[in-house]
């Protein structure tokens, strides 16, 4: 069973991923090189700024709150409960949403500073309570990154069996692959018991499932075809060949269920 995130522990799922993202984004001298993890991981930390902020501000408004339709009206409501948080929240959407997302930064700069302040707001709704550490279990863990996964989809933007923003498809398909990474060497650990090491290639994967079970096999060239290289190398538009990547995806992750 999944476990329901509270506001503080979303947002920060939210940071933590954008910074997973970042790191693939290969930061060459003060530069990074891929700018669509860029894009997407400063859109995933300011939509956790955006969470800690409505959380923040409905328990100061109380029940008549009513969540700000822009920018300047979180500005206005932000101004009135702390003297820091304006310029906290002014920075993070300059450098996360404006730089990062919408112009694309090679910046680490830019983007580590607005990180920072993302984080300073984010710590504003941390409760006083201990917050149990939730240990997931690898299929939890799995359908984690199906569910990031399914929500960088929605972002592609899909227009007749199409989708016109490649890189929320690059990006989905390639999280929705290290899910089944994921399961594949929990499954593998389960049959092979102490002599279990992680697989070092795609090669070793199929060499070492194939003496488990030839269907998983299978379900491994499809994953592979369908979601590493046609949709995170290749970045394809097909609706169809990126659904039967996630649906088999499924089916390798309900191994370890």
């Amino acid at each position: 069973m999944l476990h329901s995130l509270s506001p503080y522990q979303n947002a920060l799922r939210r940071m933590n991923d954008a910074k997973d993202i970042l790191q693939k984004a290969r930061d060459d001298e003060g530069s990074y090189e891929n700018i669509e993890y860029v894009q997407i991981a400063s859109e995933m930390a300011y939509e956790g700024v955006l969470i800690a902020l409505n959380e923040y501000l409905r328990k100061k408004e109380g029940k008549g709150f009513v969540p700000p339709q822009d920018f300047n009206d979180y500005l206005d409501y932000t101004g009135k409960y702390h003297k820091r948080l304006s310029g906290w929240l002014s920075t993070a959407h300059a450098m996360l949403y404006i730089v990062g997302y919408y112009y694309g930064t090679p910046s680490v700069a830019s983007i580590q500073q607005g990180m920072e302040d993302a984080e300073k707001i984010i710590k504003l709704i941390k409760t006083n309570e201990k917050i149990m550490v939730q240990i997931l279990t690898p299929y939890e863990d799995a359908m984690r990154y199906m569910e990031n996964a399914k929500d960088l989809l929605k972002k592609a933007d899909k227009m007749d069996g199409q989708y016109r923003d490649i890189k929320y498809v690059k990006m989905a398909s390639g999280t929705a692959y290290s899910a089944t990474l994921l399961v594949l060497g929990e499954y593998l650990s389960k049959k092979e018991g102490a002599k279990f090491k992680k697989p070092k290639s795609i090669d070793d994967y199929r060499i070492r499932i194939a003496k488990q079970n030839k269907r998983v096999i299978r379900w491994l060239n499809i994953v592979y075809d369908d979601l590493h290289l046609s949709g995170y190398y290749h970045g394809t538009p097909s609706y169809d060949t990126v659904k039967r990547g996630f649906d088999t995806a499924h089916k390798i992750i309900e191994l370890v269920k």
